[in-house]
């Protein structure tokens, strides 16, 4: 190795761009169960570490601070990765689960400005909860088989731990599923029901269905409710009027150009007229 390059990183190892606390290791224990090991499971250590701001240095950083900025503990960060520890762990089913304390521990040797650390944290996880429910409403106007197939899509089966991110990722299935057979402007979004006091969790997918026929052509039903009061006091639920109607929809480059057409139920107001033909680009909603 030539000696100048060599000379710049001795240089640069011996020069510390501050002094302060050290960051070696980020360490996690859970005070009511062993922490598990697997670096995927959500009470591992890499797993709880990569939720926070606060990170641990490398070892290069260590070696030669001047060269490699190593990971300084900022004290005043940790109470908002306490906050992020306890939401990530109840996106993973953990909803009892508290931040309990954080240990710093000190080691000697390093430079006087240098001083090394090793930062533990202890949380309570309490149980995790489980998919009791998984349901998928507006599917009965599938065919069985395809019924069938939507709800093994999704991998979201009961008894297995719930995981907010495995509930994102089966609904975007359900939906890719739904364009590979004609619906490919089907709307589908999830509602999860926790109950952490009987450790389950309920999800329901909500699917709007909107079937293409061909030529990039899909039809749609709708029904609408509503109506303009002329004071809040006059505003009341049995006075709503009600539209059903359909559509087509053609998918363009620029998203779909809508055409519809919608029917006032009731005659309430004889002197408006009955139906409206509408023409639009993309979606309402």
């Amino acid at each position: 190795m030539p000696r100048f390059p060599l000379l710049l990183l001795l240089a640069a190892a011996c020069t510390a761009h501050r002094s302060g606390e050290v960051v070696r290791k980020v360490r996690f224990a859970v005070s009511d169960r062993p922490t598990l090991r697997a670096p995927w499971a959500p009470t591992s250590n890499r797993s709880l570490r990569a939720t926070m701001v606060q990170q641990d240095s490398s070892w290069l950083s260590l070696v030669a601070p001047g060269a490699v900025e190593p990971e300084y503990l900022e004290r005043s960060g940790l109470p908002k990765d306490e906050q992020r520890l306890e939401v990530w762990l109840a996106e993973h089913g953990y909803f009892d689960a508290r931040f309990e304390r954080w240990e710093v521990e000190r080691h000697g040797g390093g430079r006087r400005e240098i001083r090394p650390v090793t930062v533990r944290g202890t949380l309570g996880a309490g149980p995790r909860s489980l998919l009791r429910e998984v349901t998928i409403e507006g599917i009965d106007a599938l065919g069985p088989r395809l019924r069938r197939g939507l709800r093994t899509t999704t991998a979201l089966l009961p008894g297995r731990p719930f995981d907010l991110d495995a509930t994102e990722l089966g609904i975007t299935a359900v939906r890719a599923r739904l364009a590979e057979v004609g619906y490919a402007f089907a709307t589908v979004t999830g509602e999860v029901h926790a109950w952490p006091e009987e450790s389950a969790v309920d999800v329901v997918g909500n699917l709007e269905l909107c079937k293409v026929v061909g030529w990039d052509v899909s039809v749609v039903g709708f029904t609408d409710a509503g109506r303009v009061w002329d004071t809040p006091a006059d505003a009341r639920l049995d006075g709503l009027q009600w539209t059903v109607g359909g559509g087509l929809r053609y998918a363009t480059a620029i998203g779909p150009i809508r055409a519809d057409l919608g029917v006032r139920l009731g005659d309430e107001f004889p002197d408006q007229p009955r139906w409206a033909l509408h023409f639009g680009l993309s979606e309402a909603f």
